[in-house]
């Protein structure tokens, strides 16, 4: 579709770049995977909680899980002309869904483990999750801007967080009920299904329409067919940072408490 050719008040029909709708559920697998791993470290042997493995889970899943696979997704709908990002909203919805995830988790996995899974924790835990993942999905939308304005239909928007609430319980369940690798890779799974079932359900909530008065930046940060790559370079490099400032900050914990621990009397 040529720019040129269309006129305020044309709509524009979705169309999704197949390639880019596989690096968004293969981040959310990743970002899912590698927070449920983290998860099983947040509650301390003796009790407590552990704010380091608490910290990166939740950044984990919520910077890469969920924030990275929205603007990855968001590239995979092909424009007829330019996009870009408003930046205080967008690092909004990052803050957002880094927020809500980390405490998802920590309402989860704080608790006891037993055989049965404490199902009012895995509830809110979800509902934590679930409204996380659209409030930066939507934040996140705010923050888009381009030649165009958007009509939402509330009965699909209504619908993408029902999904999002209702797979990330199921998520969380199967994380904290099943302990193998292979049901921890099944629960990141369902995780990142939760996340791109959210996400492409609502860009079908909305009907994005062409206005000629609104055009598109052309500065932001935010922006470009790069951007994919981008956020998937800056998803990696959050992980490794997060995970190794983890790694010494506990064995710091563990380093600080082993004098006490060894003293023979």
């Amino acid at each position: 579709m040529d720019v040129l050719v269309l006129k305020a008040g044309d709509v524009i029909a979705l169309n999704f770049n197949l390639k880019f709708v596989a690096l968004s559920f293969f981040v959310s697998v990743v970002g899912s995977l590698v927070s449920l791993d983290f998860a099983a470290h947040i509650r301390k042997p003796g009790g407590g909680l552990n704010l380091w493995a608490t910290v990166t889970s939740g950044t984990a899943l919520g910077g890469v899980g969920i924030w990275a696979m929205h603007f990855i997704g968001m590239t995979a709908h092909e424009m007829p002309f330019r996009s870009s990002y408003s930046v205080t909203p967008t690092l909004l919805s990052l803050a957002v869904a880094i927020l809500a995830s980390i405490a998802a988790l920590a309402l989860v996995f704080s608790s006891n483990a037993s055989n049965a899974a404490p199902v009012s924790r895995i509830v809110c835990g979800g509902l934590f999750a679930g409204l996380g993942v659209a409030g930066m999905h939507y934040i996140g939308m705010y923050a888009w801007q381009t030649q165009a304005y958007i009509v939402w239909d509330k009965p699909l928007v209504a619908l993408s967080v029902a999904v999002a609430v209702i797979a990330a319980s199921a998520a969380l369940w199967l994380a904290f009920s099943l302990k193998s690798g292979f049901t921890k890779f099944g629960a990141a799974l369902l995780m990142a299904t939760a996340v791109c079932s959210m996400h492409y359900i609502g860009m079908y909530a909305g009907t994005i329409i062409c206005s000629a008065t609104s055009s598109a930046l052309t500065s932001s940060l935010f922006q470009g067919r790069w951007l994919p790559y981008s956020v998937s370079i800056i998803a990696v490099v959050l992980l490794l940072v997060t995970t190794v400032v983890t790694m010494l900050l506990s064995q710091e914990d563990d380093a600080t408490k082993s004098p006490k621990n060894g003293t023979v009397s």
